[in-house]
């Protein structure tokens, strides 16, 4: 089978590309064709890439640029030759171009990520296959909503999921919703990260921060509580703590520049201790058993959705002390492993039989 995904690919962030590369090899892995698909929301891509240089007398926009941007541009092209190396991608392609794709593939994927935030697409109904003819296998692979839909924009999603042969998403509240919406089962499935396993992950990872000893902070919360809790963790342990891409110095935390996956990887892997606001910082967190305490970030659902799934709602730093309790890893691999088995069983359903379920 050859499988097209349309998902957020062109971007800064490394969590929009590890699931990319996670849900795009776990195909190929099962044996078929795989293709990402290079569309270009306008909107996706005025959030995530870097602007370019521009000229202003604006003081703040002229610090801005030369303090901040060349990081974030820095960090766009490490990701952006990440999907190079190891994605096989189409041309790009505009709103108008795409509508010629759809016979280049068995089965056209979307997800996962954030594809049917319409606050975030620029209420772009690409994301739900518009494009796609309604007799082609169409399919979602963990998709999220982020912001409820309005009413006229559920009208018209449920005209366009309709004609999808299955439909899958990666938290429950969205399933929830979905399913009053559209009045059919909709399947639960996990990040595309976790359709890998430890040592896939492993084997990208570079030894940038190996024979180092620290505590990580990986994104910061709203309140500043995550930072101020590792602050602590680092004088009560005696260790260094790590603030990756921080921007502000400080004697309290070591700034870490991250401009690779390689990079981001080594990080998480060979910290002792893990801090982070970040959805993807919890998974890999996971994936890796470390000791972590996680803080609430919008959309919250996600690492709710998570920290309930596999009891880990005491390590949730936004409402609870820094628990210093070992997180016992044996009972938590077991269930991430029988949620990727389920899940990958579900996703080979989808690509070998879409048209049958």
């Amino acid at each position: 089978m050859r499988i097209g995904i349309l998902t957020f690919h062109d971007t800064s962030n490394f969590g929009a590309m590890l699931q990319t590369y996670g849900l795009y090899k776990c195909i190929v892995n099962m044996g078929h064709e795989c293709e990402v698909i290079n569309y270009q929301n306008e909107a996706i891509l005025k959030r995530e890439l870097p602007p370019a240089w521009r000229f202003t007398l604006n003081p703040k926009e002229i610090i801005k640029e030369l303090c901040f941007n060349p990081k974030d541009r820095k960090r766009y092209a490490g990701i952006r030759d990440f999907r190079n190396n190891y994605i096989s991608m189409s041309e790009p392609l505009t709103k108008e171009s795409i509508k010629d794709v759809e016979n280049r593939y068995d089965v056209l994927m979307t997800g996962s990520d954030m594809v049917w935030a319409l606050n975030i697409t620029g209420e772009d109904y690409t994301y739900f296959l518009d494009f796609v003819s309604k007799d082609k296998i169409k399919c979602s692979y963990g998709s999220s909503i982020g912001a409820e839909w309005t009413e006229d924009q559920k009208k018209r999603i449920k005209e366009l999921l309709s004609s999808f042969s299955i439909i899958s998403v990666r938290e429950e509240i969205t399933s929830l919703w979905l399913k009053n919406i559209l009045e059919r089962d909709i399947n639960i499935v996990c990040d595309p990260t976790m359709l890998l396993r430890k040592e896939d992950w492993e084997k990208i990872k570079n030894e940038k921060f190996k024979n180092q000893k620290y505590i990580l902070v990986y994104f910061n919360d709203s309140t500043g509580k995550c930072l101020k809790d590792a602050i602590a963790k680092g004088k009560e342990k005696g260790l260094p703590v790590y603030l990756a891409n921080g921007y502000i110095p400080s004697l309290h935390y070591r700034s870490i520049d991250v401009y690779t996956i390689e990079d981001f990887l080594s990080l998480l892997f060979y910290a002792d201790f893990v801090f982070t606001a970040s959805y993807h910082g919890l998974l890999f967190s996971l994936y890796f058993k470390k000791q972590f305490t996680y803080y609430e970030r919008e959309p919250a659902t996600r690492m709710k959705f998570i920290s309930e799934k596999f009891g880990l709602t005491d390590r949730n730093g936004s409402h609870n002390l820094v628990d210093d309790k070992p997180i016992d890893y044996s009972v938590i691999e077991r269930d991430i492993e029988d949620y990727r088995e389920s899940s990958k069983s579900l996703l080979s359903k989808i690509i070998s039989n879409g048209d049958n379920l």
